[in-house]
């Protein structure tokens, strides 16, 4: 996970690359390591209109951007959610 100013940035799988870029599932659901905590909540609370995702395929290095409609939080899991 990486934040560059209002987009938070995930590296996905190849075959969840292709499910997310095509809008059949426009979410991620990703537990947060301890020491990026602090940073993934600054930006949590910071969430606006303008914040994007972006997600990189960390096979081929393809990525897109989307902007974020929803973080919700499910037994331990940050479930980021985007318009397709």
């Amino acid at each position: 996970m990486r934040i560059v100013k209002n987009t938070i940035i995930f590296n996905s799988t190849d075959e969840n690359y292709y499910k997310e870029y095509n809008g059949w599932k426009p979410n991620t659901i990703r537990r947060i390591p301890i020491d990026e905590i602090k940073l993934f909540m600054g930006f949590k609370y910071k969430l606006n209109i303008d914040s994007k995702i972006m997600i990189i395929n960390k096979k081929t290095g393809d990525f897109f951007e989307r902007y974020i409609t929803d973080i919700t939080m499910f037994e331990g899991y940050y479930i980021i959610s985007w318009k397709a």
